[in-house]
C-alpha cells in the first residue's frame, strides 16, 4: 500500500499554549505609530537567533504584529492554528546533521506566544497557501500603507517575502487551502479559462485585498456588522479566511443573486458577490449591496508591469488544494468525468499499464533489455495490483473502474501492451481536443482523453514513490501543471532532463523497443523529486532546477530524498521521496537546496577521495561498518556526500542522487527463474562468502561484489569513480539478491545488441565487439538462493 507518515512520525512542536494579546499592541483598530517607534523591543538572544536563522527582520516582526492587532482570531480559530502547529513534524538526516519539516526551536514556535503574532502567522500562512510569495508581499505592503505607517517602519517587500516565507508551510496539512479551493471554484468563471486575465484565475489588486482584509478586521473586532466583497475568484480566498480563522457566516452570490453557498442559520456578516465576463454585476431582489461593499479588481496588469518580477504564467494564479477524493474531477472538469463514462476502456488501460510495469520490475523473459533498465520503481505500489492499489488510495472517484482494471491486468505482457494502445486508439476517437480525429473549432474540450489517462498513470507512478501524509492535499495547479508537462513531453515540446541514449557503432536497432518504452512511460524516478514540488506547490515547481538535487525547500514545502533519513537499498525504500511541510535546516539555519558534493557544478570528482581505478578489494576479513554524512554550505544551498568506512580499509563517498540512481538502474536487469538456470561459465558456485571476486568469460570480465548494504554502496562508488577517473573502462552494473551469478553473466554475455548503464550519464548500446571495453560489476547481496 502506499507510503504515508503517520502524525507520529518525526518531533512534533510544543505543547499548547493560551494566547494571551500583548500589552504592547492595543486591538482598537488603528496603530499607534508614534508609539510604536518610541517602543523598547525585548527579546532574548536566542529569539533573535531564531529571526535570523529564517532570514526575518526583527523591525517586520514588530510591524506585522501591530498589523494584526487590528484582527481578533475566534475561539475556533485559535485551535485550527494550534492544531496545525502540533501536527508540524521534523525528521533528521542521517547523523542528524540536516533537519527537514519544522523543528521545536523554529522562529514559527515563539512567533505564535502572543494573539497578534498568532493571527499574523495565520494570515502569513494562508496567504502563502493560495498566492504566489510576490502577490502575498504586495498584499501586507498595502495593509502597512492603508494604516498609514511611516516610511521608515515599512518593511521593504523582500523583507515581507522573508517573513512569509518563514510562515508558510504551517497551514499546508489542514483543511484552509481546501476550503478556499472549493469556495473559489463556485465563480463561474473558474472553469472557462486558464489564463490569469480570467477572473476566475488571477488574483485582484493588492491593494483592494488590503482594503478588504482591513474590513475583516472590523468585523472580526464587533465594529462592523457585515460587509459585502465583489470580485474574481480570490474573494473566495477571503471567505475561507473569514470562516477558517474568525468563524464568520458567509454567503456567496452569482452577479444575478443565485446563492452558491449558504453559511450557518445566523444572519451572514460576509457576502459574497461573484464577477464574470459574462454578466455585469448588479443587485437583486434576494440580496441588496451595503454601504461597507469592497470591490476587487483583477490585478494582472498592475502584477506585471509594476512588479520586478519574471513574467511567469504561474504569478498571477490564485488557488488552493484539492481533496484527494474529488481531486482528478475536480482539476480536470468536465473532460474527466466523461472520461469515466467510458470505464472499459479508462479502466483496462490502467489495468495494461500496471500488467507492463510488472513484467518491467519482474524482468520477465520478452521484456527487452532495454525496458529493464528504465524501469526503476521496485517497490510494491509501482507495478502490478499494488500500482492499481495504490491509485484507487489515493483517488476513490476511480473506485468504479475497479474491475475493468483487474481485467486489463489480467493479461500477458504482450497481450496488455498491444490491449494498451487500442484503448488509447479508442478513446481518441471519442476526443474533440485539438489533437485527437473529432476536433472541431467550435466545440473544443481543454482537456484531451488519451493524455488524462497518461496523466493518471503518471501520478500513479509518482505517488508510489512518495512517502507523504495524506492530510496533505495536492494544488489545484499542481495537477494542472503535471497534466501540462504530460502533454507537452508526448508533443515533443517539454525541455526536460531525460534519460541520455548514446551507443556504439550502430544505429538505433528496432528490438531495443526505446519508442515503446517511451509509449509506456518508463522513465518516472528520476524526475520524481521534481514532480512532488510540482504536485504539492506548482508555482515553486515551476521555477525548481532540481537535476542534482537530493532535498529542496520552499513556499513552505520540504521535498527530500528518503535515502538522507533511512539509508537502504530495499526495494521498498530505494526509490522513496519524502515530502513534508517544513524548511531545511543545518545548525538551525534554513536552505533552499542540497545538492550532490563532487558533481561538475561543484568540485571536481578528483575532490572526493575516492580510489582510483578500482584499486580497492573487498576481502572476506574486511568490511565496511559505518556511514555518515559530510555536507558543505556553499553559499544558499548545501552540497551533500555519504562517507563509508571500516577497519583497515580506506573511507569512501558517494553522493545520494548518483548512489540512488545507480541502485535503481541496476535492479531487475536479469531474467532468472532459479530454476534450471544454464551454465554460462563452468566452475563457478555460488557463495554465501562475503568479499571481491573476479572472473574472466573470455569476451569480457566481471567482477562480483558479495556483501552487506555497506559493501555494495562502496563498491558502486569505487568502480563509477574509476570509470571517471581514469576514462578507459566502462562498467555494466547489476543488482542481485533473488538472481543467480549464470543468468547475470548470461544477461552480459548475451550476444547482439546490449543497453548498460554508464556513469551515472544514462544509457550506452553496446555490440559485441565494444564488449570488451565494459566489465560487469555485479553485487550480490548474501543469502542468495541457489541456481538448480
Amino acid at each position: 500500500m502506499s507510503a504515508t507518515i503517520s502524525p507520529g512520525d518525526g518531533s512534533s512542536g510544543a505543547a499548547r499554549q493560551v494566547l494571551v494579546p500583548s500589552a504592547d499592541f492595543q486591538q482598537t483598530g488603528t496603530v499607534d505609530w508614534t508609539s510604536l517607534s518610541k517602543s523598547t523591543l525585548t527579546e532574548s538572544l536566542a529569539i533573535f537567533q531564531r529571526y535570523s536563522a529564517c532570514g526575518v527582520d526583527p523591525l517586520t516582526v514588530v510591524v506585522a504584529r501591530a498589523l494584526c492587532g487590528n484582527f481578533r482570531m475566534a475561539a475556533i480559530g485559535q485551535k485550527r492554528l494550534e492544531d496545525a502547529l502540533q501536527r508540524l513534524q521534523c525528521f533528521g538526516s542521517v547523523g542528524k546533521v540536516l533537519w527537514f519539516g519544522f523543528g521545536a526551536q523554529h522562529f514559527i514556535r515563539s512567533f505564535s506566544v502572543t494573539e497578534e503574532g498568532a493571527t499574523c502567522l495565520a494570515l502569513a500562512a494562508s496567504l502563502m497557501s493560495c498566492y504566489d510569495e510576490t502577490v502575498a508581499a504586495e498584499i501586507l505592503a498595502e495593509m502597512a500603507k492603508l494604516n498609514k505607517a511611516p516610511k521608515e517602519l515599512s518593511p521593504a517587500n523582500h523583507q515581507w517575502k522573508a517573513l512569509l516565507q518563514a510562515c508558510a508551510g504551517v497551514l499546508h496539512s489542514t483543511t484552509f487551502a481546501t476550503i478556499a479551493e472549493r469556495f473559489m471554484s463556485l465563480h463561474p468563471d473558474r472553469w472557462s479559462s486558464r489564463e490569469p486575465g480570467s477572473l476566475g484565475v488571477a488574483c485582484s489588486s493588492p491593494a483592494s485585498m488590503a482594503n478588504a482584509l482591513h474590513g475583516l478586521g472590523k468585523i472580526s473586532r464587533g465594529e462592523m456588522v457585515s460587509m459585502t466583497i465583489m470580485g474574481g475568484a480570490d474573494a473566495g480566498w477571503l471567505a475561507a479566511l473569514a470562516n477558517w480563522l474568525f468563524d464568520l457566516t458567509v454567503n456567496i452570490y452569482t452577479p444575478e443573486g443565485e446563492v452558491l453557498h449558504i453559511g450557518t442559520y445566523r444572519e451572514p456578516q460576509v457576502n459574497i458577490i461573484y464577477d464574470s465576463r459574462r454578466h455585469a454585476v448588479r443587485a437583486s431582489t434576494q440580496l441588496q449591496c451595503t454601504r461597507n461593499t469592497y470591490r476587487l479588481p483583477d490585478g494582472t496588469h498592475f502584477i506585471y508591469a509594476h512588479l520586478d518580477y519574471p513574467a511567469e504564467r504561474c504569478v498571477a494564479y490564485v488557488g488552493g488544494r484539492l481533496s484527494w477524493d474529488t481531486a482528478l474531477s475536480k482539476a480536470f472538469a468536465p473532460n474527466f468525468d466523461k472520461l469515466l463514462g467510458m470505464p472499459e476502456r479508462f479502466g483496462k488501460a490502467l489495468g495494461n499499464a500496471a500488467r507492463v510495469y510488472r513484467a518491467a520490475a519482474h524482468a520477465e523473459e520478452d521484456v527487452p533489455t532495454f525496458w529493464r533498465g528504465a524501469f526503476t520503481i521496485y517497490n510494491s505500489a509501482g507495478y502490478g495490483q499494488g500500482f492499481l492499489q495504490n491509485l484507487l488510495f489515493w483517488f476513490p472517484e476511480l473506485d468504479s473502474l475497479r474491475d475493468h482494471m483487474n481485467d486489463g491486468f489480467r493479461l500477458t505482457f504482450q497481450e496488455a501492451k498491444a490491449q494498451f494502445r487500442e484503448n488509447l486508439s479508442a478513446l481518441s476517437d471519442e476526443c474533440a481536443c485539438r489533437a485527437c480525429p473529432q476536433y472541431e473549432q467550435f466545440a473544443q474540450q481543454e482537456h484531451c482523453f488519451v493524455m488524462l489517462v497518461r496523466t493518471v498513470i503518471h501520478l500513479g507512478q509518482c505517488l508510489a514513490t512518495f512517502k507523504v501524509d495524506k492530510s496533505l492535499h495536492p494544488t489545484r495547479w499542481g495537477l494542472d501543471e503535471l497534466y501540462r508537462r504530460t502533454k507537452a513531453r508526448f508533443e515533443g515540446e517539454l525541455d526536460t532532463v531525460e534519460p541520455v541514449f548514446t551507443q556504439s557503432r550502430n544505429e538505433d536497432p528496432p528490438d531495443l523497443g526505446i519508442g515503446d518504452c517511451w509509449d509506456f512511460q518508463l522513465f518516472p524516478s528520476e524526475s520524481s523529486m521534481h514532480d512532488a514540488v510540482i504536485m504539492f506547490d506548482a508555482r515553486c515547481g515551476t521555477k525548481a532546477r532540481l537535476a542534482n538535487a537530493v532535498a529542496y525547500s520552499r513556499n513552505g514545502l520540504c521535498v527530500f530524498l528518503s535515502l538522507l533519513q533511512q539509508p537502504s537499498d530495499d526495494d521498498e525504500d530505494i526509490s522513496q521521496v519524502t515530502v513534508v511541510p517544513g524548511r531545511i535546516e543545518m545548525n538551525g539555519r534554513a536552505y533552499s537546496m542540497v545538492v550532490d558534493m563532487g558533481r561538475k557544478d561543484t568540485v571536481e570528482p578528483e575532490g572526493l577521495g575516492l580510489c582510483p581505478c578500482g584499486d580497492i578489494r573487498f576481502g572476506a576479513r574486511t568490511s565496511y561498518t559505518d556511514l555518515s554524512m559530510i555536507v558543505t554550505d556553499r553559499f544558499e544551498k548545501l552540497e551533500v556526500t555519504f562517507e563509508i568506512t571500516g577497519p583497515e580499509l580506506p573511507a569512501i563517498r558517494v553522493p545520494p542522487a548518483q548512489l540512488r540512481l545507480f541502485l535503481l538502474r541496476s535492479r531487475s536487469l536479469v531474467s532468472c527463474s532459479n530454476k534450471q538456470c544454464d551454465i554460462v561459465v563452468p566452475g563457478l558456485l555460488e557463495s554465501n562468502d562475503l568479499g571481491q571476486e573476479e572472473v574472466e568469460t573470455g569476451q569480457g570480465r566481471a567482477h562480483i561484489v558479495r556483501g552487506d548494504r555497506l559493501m555494495r554502496w562502496a563498491a558502486v562508488a569505487n568502480f563509477s569513480a574509476s570509470q571517471r577517473l581514469c576514462g578507459v573502462r566502462r562498467h555494466a552494473f547489476f543488482l542481485i539478491d533473488r538472481e543467480c551469478l549464470q543468468c547475470c553473466l548470461a544477461q552480459y554475455l548475451q550476444p547482439g545488441f546490449q543497453v548498460f548503464f554508464c556513469g551515472g550519464d544514462g544509457f550506452e548500446i553496446h555490440d559485441d565487439a565494444s564488449r570488451q571495453e565494459v566489465q560487469a560489476i555485479i553485487l550480490q547481496a548474501p543469502g542468495i538462493r541457489n541456481s538448480d
